[in-house]
């Protein structure tokens, strides 16, 4: 059991944005069909991914075991966890009824996830407001947040050997 939901770690990225495009090219066919079964899929798929990466989901291992190896380009491994991490969260932010409650001992992990959930649905002057009069200072990832919730450039604004995340008290 453990084998088939286990997250793998690392993740190639080059095959997790192949997937993330076989998603879009499903989304366009629900979009334009209107299919309860193409929706159907596309929730069966992302469940799939969350629990178990590639293994369980149709198109994860279309990609991995046909796509990926035709694809002349090097792997380009990343950790496994915070991708995982980012898509639940992305899913209870945005599916769920709430409230969700996202807790970290000082909020400010949960200010952010919620800040980037919300970054494609309000404007960035709302979400800056809104965590601010909880307490929570936002301004360091503005530039996130105003690019939709994804890193704005291709490289990061530093770069570092170690970083060390969630090691909290």
């Amino acid at each position: 059991m453990r084998r088939w939901m286990g997250f793998p770690d690392p993740v190639d990225e080059v095959s997790a944005r192949l997937v993330a495009g076989g998603v879009a090219a499903a989304s366009l066919a629900y979009l334009a069909t209107g299919s309860a079964w193409v929706l159907a899929a596309l929730a069966y798929g992302f469940a799939a991914r969350v629990l178990s990466g590639p293994r369980l989901s149709p198109l994860g291992r279309l990609v991995t075991r046909v796509v990926r190896p035709r694809v002349p380009v090097a792997p380009r491994y990343v950790p496994g966890p915070p991708k995982r991490f980012a898509q639940a969260m992305g899913v209870a932010l945005r599916e769920l009824p709430g409230p969700v409650l996202a807790y970290c001992r000082t909020g400010t992990r949960s200010a952010t996830l919620w800040s980037l959930s919300e970054a494609r649905s309000r404007p960035i002057t709302d979400i800056l407001a809104m965590t601010k009069a909880a307490g929570y200072d936002m301004n360091g990832v503005a530039r996130r947040i105003a690019n939709g919730g994804k890193t704005p450039t291709d490289t990061g604004d530093a770069k570092f050997d170690v970083v060390i995340v969630g090691a909290g008290a």
